[in-house]
């Protein structure tokens, strides 16, 4: 078509019989390394993609094209030993039956385009069913049919013209109706405040609370009490306590203020009533960190340590087997080049610049340490970056098996504005393996499809984006004879590769100024 692209940015050519011999050469490599990954030879293949065929023109010029190809590659069967016709999707499933060949089935709801994380999305779904249901068994209709209402996302066929954006938005819309946010400030006017959790999983499990409210004086209930740990926010403490959630239930908890409770009098009300805080360059008359070579978070489970100057984790020991994995973990940015968007990643993978460097100075980052009943936690904050890692103290096995991370870029200065931010983590595992061409030793890692796990190796002739993969629930690199795992569990999609033995690397948000002629229009802003 007029004045669109193709991958490297030319224009493009209709196949003529000057070039038809090179593109079939290309189409069916290509086809040949789809091929490669399945476990039959039958491959399907999209012509186009959702921002295509617009124009009648080019309906006509696609199948032009593509059948030229399609009849000299069946003609030359001792060069490319194929057959390609166009087909559907049912002669596609029906040749595969044909292989014999016994494949996994998979059920389950794909929603592209999703910046929220697909299990809120779930948790929308089922509470909706259950709300819709109950109403109509009380013979609420017109309660019934006004959540209905709200649910079909009203106004989403006239917005369907910006795809990146609908599906966020109106998906958001049905999340307000149906659950609130769990850190608003608890304003405690009352003296008992409900709050309601829903655990759409079909086992029991233990959740992390985190709850801003005014006055430290209060307890959350349900049952038993559980401690609550007060942190650091103008004014304000976080109340923090493990609920034990049912499966596929709603579980109520009441915070609850209690006016009688002796109050201890210290000279600075800044300080939590039941968690030690200690902080650096923070503004705050309370203790300092420690200056000793590392700060140590630790449970029943395991001990994490982090660097006392950055406070980045260095390292985390399971108790059971006394087995310890070093870790070094670093937070970067490389700069993109033109041509880098939406839909490709293109970066300077020799423009790496660490995102903590103007903090390392002689007192180092602003850091808070908070140490509790329920949990531990260490909180870098420096320039745009904010990072957060804590460890639970109460709850299922499980949950205390973690140390669990959390990243914030909000990047405002001009040298950190734009790039492919990434978190890398370098352990002291051996991971390499023989590559499959030769006998040099490439690194390997495992990535999940959704489906199952595929186990990745590094190609040495590809750039940094061809050794990049898609992680929908999990990463992990893995020493066969030192028989050490190290895995990284996430809640949303990311891409992750290995550059070296030993090492993951994951892009946890992309800020890029151009477009990248893939019909988005825009620049990117992962936020």
């Amino acid at each position: 078509m007029r004045n669109e692209n193709e991958e490297h940015l030319q224009y493009m050519t209709p196949v003529s019989s000057q070039n038809i011999l090179q593109l079939a050469d290309e189409l069916m490599g290509q086809y040949r390394r789809t091929a490669s990954l399945t476990r039959h030879n039958v491959v399907i293949t999209g012509v186009g993609d959702d921002f295509q065929f617009n124009e009648p023109l080019e309906w006509d010029q696609q199948y032009n094209n593509y059948d030229k190809l399609f009849q000299f590659i069946n003609a030359n069967p001792q060069r490319y030993n194929a057959r390609v016709q166009f087909g559907t999707i049912l002669r596609y499933f029906k040749a595969v039956k044909d292989s014999h060949v016994e494949l996994p089935t998979f059920q389950g709801d794909f929603f592209p385009y999703i910046v929220v994380k697909q299990s809120e999305l779930r948790k929308a779904e089922i509470l909706f069913t259950f709300t819709l249901n109950h109403l109509r068994q009380q013979n609420y209709s017109s309660e019934a049919q006004t959540l209905s209402l709200k649910i079909q996302l009203p106004g989403a066929s006239q917005k369907m013209g910006s795809p990146f954006s609908t599906p966020h938005n109106t998906y958001g819309e049905a999340l307000q109706i149906l659950q609130t946010s769990s850190f608003e400030v608890f304003l405690l006017t009352e003296t008992t405040k409900k709050v309601v959790f829903f655990n759409s999983l079909g086992w029991t499990k233990s959740h992390l609370v985190r709850i801003l409210v005014e006055t430290p004086f209060i307890n959350p209930k349900l049952g038993t009490t559980e401690n609550g740990d007060s942190g650091i926010f103008d004014g304000y403490y976080e109340l923090v306590f493990v609920a034990y959630l049912q499966p596929l239930a709603l579980t109520t908890y009441e915070i609850q203020r209690e006016e009688d409770r002796k109050r201890v009098t210290q000279p600075n009300h800044n300080v939590a009533v039941s968690a030690s805080v200690q902080c650096r360059n923070c503004g705050y008359n309370i203790n300092s960190v420690d200056q000793q070579s590392y700060i140590t978070m630790e449970n029943d489970e395991i001990a994490a340590y982090f660097d006392s100057k950055e406070g980045l984790l260095k390292g985390i020991t399971r108790k059971a087997e006394q087995l310890t994995t070093k870790v070094n973990l670093t937070y970067g940015k490389y700069d993109t080049s033109f041509g880098s968007g939406a839909y490709l990643l293109r970066p300077h993978i020799n423009s790496k610049t660490n995102l903590l460097a103007n903090c390392r100075n002689e007192s180092g980052a602003q850091l808070y340490v908070v140490a509790g009943p329920v949990m531990q936690e260490v909180t870098v904050l420096c320039k745009d970056l904010t990072i957060s890692a804590h460890i639970m103290l109460q709850g299922y096995p499980e949950a205390l098996s973690a140390v669990y991370l959390t990243n914030s870029v909000k990047p405002q200065h001009s040298g950190t504005k734009f790039g492919e931010f990434f978190m890398s983590f370098q352990t002291d595992l051996e991971t390499r393996e023989k590559s499959f061409n030769d006998d040099s030793l490439e690194a390997t890692f495992f990535t999940d499809t959704g489906l199952a796990v595929e186990k990745r190796m590094k190609v040495s002739r590809l750039p940094y984006e061809g050794n990049m993969y898609p992680v929908t629930n999990y990463a992990f690199i893995q020493d066969e004879q030192a028989e050490k795992r190290f895995s990284i569990l996430v809640d949303r999609s990311h891409g992750f590769t290995s550059t070296g033995s030993g090492q993951l690397e994951a892009i946890f948000d992309r800020r890029l100024p151009y477009d990248d002629a893939r019909y988005l229009r825009n620049k990117t802003n992962m936020e």
